[in-house]
């Protein structure tokens, strides 16, 4: 069957098989992304869930005067991967093809989408987690460098961690006299007296896992919660340099 041609307008109308091959087209890009947000996942969700029970509140480099003040990439991977392997999640990353950064308003440069999958094994259900990196020239540093930022910041997302990175530009943006001014909550003066009562690694590593702890911890605020996250990590480096 051929498409049908109107001779009075010049339109060329589509004929059933057409429209029905474009409307199965559709329906199979709906498929695909839905499969690749992990909608109606329920057996990789479950096992996601299980997953970050098990582990830390958030995650630090646990290197004593290290230079970095955050989670590397693989410090993060030596703390989520077994878990994630134990509950039959593999981890997968990496980037797309890059494209070009300037919509119109003067912006040059190129983007580079990188991506975590969490593949449940058992059932094959996987979940994308994906971030547009700038990428201002192209040459194998710059994109290295750009994907294993990519990479590092998708699975905190995919899993809903957090770092002891320090809110420093925030710090250094509040005015003095209300950063003074400011008062702790009764919520955090208490963990931040059982984060002190920790004598080693392995009773604040505990301390982190705890369920009724990591809810104390959510009834923070944001501010007092970077605190406190803050004041973990000081505790954590002072016991790995006493070990």
């Amino acid at each position: 069957m051929t498409e049908s041609y109107d001779g009075e307008t010049g339109e060329i109308k589509p004929n059933g098989v057409a429209s029905r091959a474009s409307s199965a087209a559709a329906q199979a890009h709906v498929a695909t992304m839905a499969m690749r947000n992990g909608y109606g996942a329920t057996g990789l969700h479950f096992a996601i869930w299980q997953a970050v029970q098990e582990m830390p509140v958030w995650i630090t480099t646990d290197k004593s005067g290290a230079r970095s003040k955050y989670a590397t990439l693989k410090a993060i991977l030596e703390v989520v991967r077994p878990v994630l392997l134990k509950h039959g999640i593999r981890i997968r990353q990496g980037a797309d093809r890059t494209f070009g950064a300037d919509e119109g308003g003067g912006i040059k440069g190129r983007l580079v989408p990188t991506y975590t999958d969490l593949i449940h094994v058992p059932t094959g259900e996987f979940e994308r987690t994906q971030i547009e990196i700038p990428l201002p020239k192209l040459d194998p540093q710059a994109m290295g460098s750009a994907v294993s930022y990519g990479r590092r910041y998708t699975l905190l997302a995919a899993l809903g961690l957090a770092t002891d990175e320090a809110d420093d530009d925030g710090a250094r943006a509040m005015p003095v006299d209300l950063a003074a001014k400011r008062s702790d909550s009764d919520d955090l003066v208490s963990l931040r007296a059982d984060i002190d009562a920790c004598k080693d690694i392995a009773a604040l590593t505990k301390w982190a896992t705890e369920p009724k702890n990591r809810k104390r911890i959510d009834q923070l605020s944001e501010a007092e919660a970077d605190r406190l996250r803050e004041h973990y990590g000081n505790k954590r480096e002072r016991l790995s340099g006493a070990e």
